[in-house]
């Protein structure tokens, strides 16, 4: 291995956070505490991991809230149905 580079291997663990916002999805649309405590426990492996790129892992995981809070408030206000709820014309 080569010393010089030995920098480099935080930058390689950034595997946490696609299984964060894996799980923060599965909280937001089920409301479970095993997703919750599994987003916090990838969102603090990401951390010790790597903490450049826990700011990346905060902004996703902040618009992915963001997001999913404007859908929720459309809905609940009938100006925008998902295309999962809409019905096909006869």
């Amino acid at each position: 291995m080569r010393l010089a580079q030995i920098s480099h291997v935080q930058v390689l663990m950034s595997g946490w956070m696609p299984v964060a916002l894996l799980m923060l999805h599965r909280f937001l649309a089920s409301r479970s505490r095993k997703a919750l405590a599994g987003f916090v426990g990838c969102f603090l492996l990401q951390a010790y991991s790597n903490g450049y790129y826990i700011y990346f892992l905060a902004l996703a995981a902040g618009i992915t809230v963001i997001v999913r809070l404007v859908a929720l408030l459309l809905q609940r206000y009938e100006l925008w149905t998902p295309a999962s709820r809409t019905t096909e014309p006869p």
